[in-house]
């Protein structure tokens, strides 16, 4: 019986052991390398085993508690689990190091816009844009945590400056006309849906706010054309068909 407990319990060392290796293999005994850490982390980020770049990331932070690149690693690989506690945790102490901190606001920011946390989003890009004004993504990620604040006109202002430094950006300027959309805003939002459309071709979202924007005006032939060509960008998704169905046939005049 005590040969089996003994076998069993050396059978259950080996098995963990295994599981280590898994963050182990790259070290040898001592300090681990920074630089050989680093990339096996980024590995296994890359191969979606975020347990294993965790763990890697760990015992990195151990050995050194003042690299912010290692926490913004982390931080990294604990968003894409969904743990936002820890992945905010480790953005913010990123943020502590001044080689580290733009890109640690402009992950926590990214990271509270999934957990819908618009003012903690909001204070983040702030954050980064003190750091470097010109840091067209935390114009972006602001202005959408304001359209969620319903401050239209203060998040308008950050995405046409973050079209000023990227201005063939058709993402953001269909941000923007989507939100001009939203606010009620119809000439400015279709000039803008236009331009998008100009930039890239190829998104059927663009198409539909045109659509919307023509089906306001009361013009449903062209707001028909245009959900088509939805439709067909789309291949065929039951979204934009069901705005092509929902159209008019006619113009609300009759004509």
């Amino acid at each position: 019986m005590l040969r089996r407990v003994l076998f069993s319990g050396g059978i259950l060392l080996i098995a963990l052991g295994f599981a280590a290796l898994a963050a182990f293999r790259f070290f040898p005994i001592g300090r681990p390398p920074l630089g050989k850490g680093m990339a096996a982390a980024r590995l296994y980020l890359k191969k979606r085993n975020y347990a294993a770049a965790i763990k890697t990331c760990d015992i990195l932070a151990k050995a050194y508690p003042n690299n912010g690149e290692v926490y913004l690693l982390r931080g990294s690989a604990n968003l894409r689990t969904g743990n936002f506690a820890r992945s905010n945790a480790d953005f913010d102490r990123a943020a502590q190091f001044k080689n580290t901190a733009l890109n640690a606001w402009l992950w926590k920011s990214f990271s509270c816009a999934f957990e819908r946390k618009w003012a903690e989003q909001e204070r983040a890009a702030s954050k980064a844009l003190e750091i470097n004004p010109s840091a067209k993504d935390a114009y972006v990620l602001r202005a959408v945590a304001r359209t969620q604040l319903k401050s239209f006109a203060d998040a308008k202002a950050d995405y046409a400056k973050a079209l000023e430094l990227k201005p063939a950006d058709a993402g953001v300027m269909l941000k923007k006309a989507q939100l001009e959309f939203d606010s009620g805003d119809f000439n400015s939002s279709r000039d803008d849906a236009l331009k998008a459309l100009a930039l890239d071709a190829t998104r059927p979202e663009a198409y539909a706010l045109v659509g919307k924007l023509y089906l306001k005006a009361g013009d449903s032939v062209n707001a028909r054309k245009y959900f088509e060509l939805a439709v067909k960008k789309s291949n065929g998704s039951q979204k934009y068909a069901q705005l092509l169905k929902q159209a008019p046939t006619r113009k609300k005049n009759g004509k």
